[in-house]
């Protein structure tokens, strides 16, 4: 397992390289559940593309990502693996995205963003293809 602290300063992650039926799983076993703490459920209908590009600096990440419709939940499990506190500002380019946290529940399109608290359990769903910072 990789620690944060050996990660590089700047990650791309592209599933355009990967056989189109191994994308999905890579990009949730190798990305999403051991680095973002993410548990993730593919809601595509057709091809699956996943394109994040990841900076980090210093106490702050900086990920821009291209993401096909999928629903993003982070649990017990997930809180409990997460190392620090912290809390992510999706800020959307293209597309939307919904989410339930601490019973409030929002929608955000295009030119608009949602803060969402790591330690608290979260259900989030892009119904579309997104872009976001």
């Amino acid at each position: 397992m990789t620690t944060a602290s050996a990660l590089p300063r700047r990650l791309l992650f592209d599933t355009d390289q990967l056989p189109p039926s191994e994308r999905f799983s890579i990009y949730c076993e190798e990305l999403m559940r051991p680095r973002a703490y993410w548990d993730v459920e593919n809601w595509s209908k057709g091809d699956v593309r996943f394109v994040v590009e990841r900076h980090d600096l210093g106490s702050v990440e900086l990920c821009a990502s291209q993401m096909t419709p999928s629903v993003y939940r982070r649990g017990a499990r997930e809180i409990s693996a997460t190392p620090q506190d912290g809390v992510t500002l999706f800020l959307l380019h293209r597309g939307t995205l919904a989410a339930s946290q601490i019973g409030m529940e929002s929608e955000v399109g295009s030119s608009s963003g949602i803060i969402l608290d790591h330690r608290e359990p979260v259900h989030a769903r892009s119904e579309e293809h997104t872009s976001e910072l």
